[in-house]
Order: structure tokens, then sequence, then C-alpha cells
């Protein structure tokens, strides 16, 4: 069972959920902005290195970009045919190229400057569920529902590896902080390790009693961190060894749903931050697995998040009834 004693929790009306703060020990740290103009879920949020610009897709089949100091929308971007529901984004890290994918088979590579069309990446038998450039920005790792997960080199466009050890659809996937191993995540209930330069396979970690819907690796490397769908779940791992280091079995769930579709670390691997579509995201203290603090009682079910590199700026699409995307001020939080 989940652990409450460390936390504390607000709960608000829908009709009061976009003024919801987060409570800590009396104080408040509340949404910066709300980001409307969205028409569906906002499956992913991802910054710019130098945090000047915010990029969102969504089920309604667009790319925004934002000035993300101001909150101001700076354009719209429709893909080509082909490329509806955007799953995925991603910028490589020498802020050059963004990444995107969605149904329909195909991944989109982008001028990061101009948002022009660079190439398309063409191979997957499926829809494209996440995508994530190396370190060095030179491989670009995709993984989708056709169960497979693949490696494109990112100058020429060309597939380099593709394996098909996992027996679902493949919804996550992550390099650890040296570029050396890749982290993927299933609905086969498994988490898997890679070696990034070969893509062979590593490691088979399990624990999960369902599906996995997210894995994440925290930025010290030690920590992997996943959520299920269906039983809201979520599991901590030893990064090294796969040994559970913690099974939350209830860890999310209410009316709305179960189903923990994002996570993420903050900078210092202190916290790591889940959101589910039981519209509650929480912050779980990486000393002793608990949960620390909550924003609850949203008006849409958490879809995707980022986080600001100094850890203060927590951003969240929302999806299922609600596609705004939100801000938040998380100053002081890390104290």
């Amino acid at each position: 069972m989940k652990s409450r004693s460390h936390s504390t929790r607000l709960l608000l009306p829908l009709s009061l959920a976009l003024l919801a703060p987060i409570t800590r020990a009396g104080e408040i740290y509340p949404k910066l902005r709300t980001l409307p103009g969205h028409e569906g879920s906002v499956l992913s949020v991802r910054l710019t290195r130098d945090e000047k610009t915010l990029v969102s897709g969504s089920r309604d089949d667009t790319i925004k970009v934002w000035d993300f100091a101001t909150g101001k929308l700076q354009r719209t971007i429709k893909p080509a045919e082909g490329d509806a529901d955007i799953y995925a984004l991603a910028f490589s890290r020498d802020g050059k190229v963004l990444a995107s994918s969605g149904r329909y088979k195909t991944i989109t590579l982008w001028d990061a400057a101009t948002f022009k069309p660079i190439r398309k990446l063409e191979g997957h038998e499926a829809d494209v569920r996440m995508v994530e450039f190396s370190p060095d920005a030179r491989t670009l790792a995709s993984v989708g529902e056709d169960f497979t997960f693949r490696l494109w080199d990112v100058a020429t466009g060309r597939l380099k590896v593709t394996r098909r050890e996992h027996q679902g659809k493949v919804k996550s996937v992550a390099y650890s902080p040296d570029g050396r191993t890749i982290v993927t995540a299933a609905l086969d209930a498994t988490v898997r390790l890679w070696d990034a330069e070969t893509g062979e396979p590593r490691q088979v970690i399990r624990g999960a009693s369902k599906g996995l819907e997210f894995c994440e690796i925290s930025p010290n490397g030690r920590i992997l961190f996943g959520g299920t769908g269906d039983i809201g779940q979520l599991l901590f791992w030893d990064a090294r060894t796969g040994k559970i280091l913690r099974d939350l079995p209830t860890a999310h769930g209410n009316q709305h749903g179960l189903e923990i579709d994002s996570g993420t670390f903050t900078p210092d691997s202190r916290l790591a931050i889940s959101g589910s579509k039981d519209r509650t995201i929480l912050f779980w203290d990486m000393r002793t697995f608990t949960e620390r603090h909550s924003i609850s009682g949203l008006p849409g079910r958490i879809e995707s998040m980022t986080l600001s590199r100094d850890g203060k700026t927590l951003v969240t699409g929302f999806g299922g009834t609600d596609f705004t995307i939100a801000v938040w001020d998380l100053d002081g939080l890390l104290d």
C-alpha cells in the first residue's frame, strides 16, 4: 500500500481546478499559466535546451510551438498527411533537430530553427509511440506498436537496428545519462535494457502486473521508474541490478481512471513525478519511495510532462476532458 505519511493533498472541485495549487507545509506553488489551443489530448510536451521554446503534440494532429517565457503561441504545424496523432516529440541535445512521431508508421525530422521538415524515417509497421535522441545527437531511438525497438542514423535517415524481443506494443524509450544504455518499456509488462551502440539486448526487468505505459531513468543513472495502465501501479527498480526497490500497486486511480501515462525525475534525482488518468500529479521521495506532494482535482487526465533543467517549472499536457497545457511553479519544492 502506498504511504501518505509525508504527503500533503489538496482536492478541489472541478470548477476551481484551473487554480489548483500544490500544498507543502502551508506554502503554495501555483500554476503560472494555462496554454489553450489544442483540440485533442496533449500527448507530448518538450522544451528546447535553452528553454526559450516549448513544443506540444496532440491528437488534433498538430504540433504547436510556444514562447516559453510568455506562453504566446508562435506557430501551429500541420504535418503531412499520414502524421496523425502526434504521440511523441524530442529535441536533439545540440538543439538542431526536432523529431516527431505518431500514427501511420512514420517519424519526421524537422529543422528546429525553422520547423521545416528535413526527412521522413520509414520502417515501422504500426504507430510510433516514442522517439529519443542519443546524447551525441547522431542516433534516434524509436519504439512502436509493431513490438519493435529501432535505431536510426540521424544524418542519413538510415535504419541501423531493429529488435523484436518485446511481446507487446512498446510505449517508452529513454537513454541512460551516459548514453551507453537504452531503456524500453512495453505492454508485455517488461522493461528491457539495450546496448545503445549496437542495439544488442542486455537485460530483461520484470515486476509489473500489467503493461507498462512509460519508464524513465534517473539523472544519476541509479533508478528506473515505470507506471502501468489498467491498475495504477508504480515501480522503482535498481537500474544496475533490476531489483525492485519499491512496488506501489495502487499508486494512482479513482473514478476517472488508473492508467499512468507519464513520469519524470527532478534534475537532482531526489524526486520522481507521476501523472495519471486519475487527474493527479504525485511527487515521490527517492530516499523513502513515499508520496511527498500532490496536485489533485485537475480538469483532465495527465497525458504528458516535462521539467525545466533547474527543476523549478513543470509542464503538463491534459487530455480526455481538457486539452490545455499547464505550467507549474515548483520553486522551493526541492528545499
